[in-house]
């Protein structure tokens, strides 16, 4: 069970909504590339471009007793799934944004970007992932975005916003 459906009254009024553990993606950014994943993707049963990212959380279970600081605990993810994708580890990390789902779906997505790491290609991919990465230059990369490459809508309006900041 991935979503968790939570009531809560607001202003006297009564909300239900569907709650998903938080994720991250992070920008890998070295001055004149971005790294891109390529990743099969059976809701849509086509290969797509993400950055790389994942779960900040398990289960929802975790979340639910999670007590301390989420931005800390989903920077931790995030340095956790670059790794365990691409084998990079990440030295240092800023949060760019967190992107909120909706009104009646909760799943926050944090956005980093890391520009100091260090490339060393122990991944630890999971047996059932069937991923790739590649460097990109900027304007590939915007490219890609522009031809549908980068499917998942959040991940394609962080990704265009923090490139048209760079080349403007």
């Amino acid at each position: 069970k991935i979503y968790q459906i939570k009531s809560e009254q607001v202003n006297g009024k009564h909300f239900e909504y569907a709650q998903r553990a938080p994720g991250t993606r992070t920008i890998l950014d070295n001055g004149k590339e971005i790294l891109l994943t390529k990743e099969f993707r059976r809701e849509q049963n086509t290969y797509d471009y993400r950055i790389p990212g994942g779960k900040v959380f398990d289960t929802l279970e975790e979340l639910n007793n999670f007590t301390g600081d989420m931005l800390e605990k989903a920077k931790e993810g995030a340095i956790r799934e670059v790794k365990e994708e691409t084998g990079i580890l990440i030295n240092s990390i800023k949060l760019l944004k967190v992107s909120k789902c909706g009104a009646t779906v909760m799943w926050d997505l944090y956005y980093f970007v890391s520009t100091d790491f260090e490339i060393t290609k122990e991944s630890q991919k999971e047996e059932d992932e069937d991923i790739s990465e590649g460097w990109y230059s900027y304007s590939e990369v915007i490219e890609m975005c522009k031809k549908g490459l980068v499917n998942e809508d959040r991940t394609l309006g962080i990704l265009l916003q923090y490139l048209i900041k760079l080349t403007s």
